[in-house]
């Protein structure tokens, strides 16, 4: 909703939009670590890695071109990991709970 807000202003227009496409990321990122060329390697941790590798690459492309952290980042990074992730990591019967599970047993 922010990024709708905000579209008068490019900076603070793009960051939440690319949040909200990372959002959307996750379904297509375990689609393509099931792939047989990743046999063997567990498709949703590395989904969970992919989604923090994005982040990290908005913080840093803020990083480089500003040589700080946009504020749409400083709180939209965090807050997007914390939702979207937070399920993953405390609905029982989820397949990274499950995946957590396998490791461990």
């Amino acid at each position: 909703m922010r990024g709708v807000l905000e579209r008068a202003s490019p900076p603070a227009h793009k960051r939440p939009m690319l949040l909200a496409m990372f959002a959307i990321m996750s379904p297509a990122l375990v689609r393509v670590f099931s792939l047989p060329v990743f046999a063997g390697l567990p498709a949703v941790p590395l989904t969970v890695l992919g989604l923090l590798a994005l982040g990290a690459i908005l913080v840093v492309h803020d990083l480089l071109t500003l040589c700080r952290v946009h504020l749409e980042t400083g709180w939209g990074v965090p807050c997007f990991l914390a939702v979207h992730l937070a399920a993953a990591f405390l609905v029982p019967g989820t397949a990274l709970d499950d995946a957590v599970l396998g490791l461990i047993w």
